[in-house]
């Protein structure tokens, strides 16, 4: 971010959500990471002192960590390489880090990268094998919201069943419905299906 702003490229953002970022946002997405580096420093220096603080707070943390871009390409690109990954251990955490979560982070930080016919081609059988729970509903409800606009019928379907049973019930992990819509449209990511539900 420091380089983007020293070489003059552009760093103004048009779309932005509450809470507002700073005036002079040089830390960009790093945010979102420096809780993860305050206890993976806190362990580092308990495990280079030989005792057991901060040990619960890192695993906690760590659960939580996004898979490196080309792990997730990989999964992309064949599902049955992960045997462990199923519509169950998906929702939860694991040790690849790939989740509905982080999947849908990833896409929503780099759409081009990863397409959605990527995406639905890849978790197809994983997406319409997922039963919709209170404790899973968060995360189901983000990702179908972007498979809500898939070109397969049957993704697509089940995309919207998820979204429609989620808001019925509010186990939606976002304040209102519509919040969603905000934070994509700010991650220049246009939910056509969505947007149309809204209206209506």
């Amino acid at each position: 971010m420091r380089n983007a702003i020293a070489h003059g490229r552009f760093t103004y953002q048009e779309k932005l959500s509450w809470p507002l970022p700073p005036f002079f946002f040089m830390s960009n997405e790093s945010f979102e990471i420096l809780d993860s580096l305050n206890f993976l420093t806190a362990r580092l220096i308990s495990c280079y002192l030989g005792i057991e603080c901060w040990r619960k707070e890192w695993e906690e943390v760590n659960e939580d960590l996004m898979p490196p871009d080309k792990l997730l390409e990989r999964f992309l690109i064949n599902v049955a390489e992960f045997p462990e990954l199923n519509c169950v251990s998906i929702n939860e955490p694991n040790q690849y880090h790939i989740t509905w979560t982080t999947i849908f982070k990833h896409y929503v930080s780099n759409p081009k990268k990863f397409k959605i016919d990527k995406l639905e081609i890849a978790l197809k059988s994983l997406f319409m094998n997922c039963t919709v729970n209170e404790s899973n509903a968060g995360d189901l409800f983000n990702i179908s919201v972007i498979l809500s606009d898939s070109k397969d019928e049957e993704i697509q379907n089940t995309a919207i069943k998820n979204i429609d049973l989620i808001i019925q019930n509010r186990w939606y992990a976002w304040s209102n419905k519509r919040d969603i819509y905000s934070y994509l449209e700010k991650m220049n990511v246009s939910p056509i299906w969505y947007l149309n539900y809204l209206k209506q």
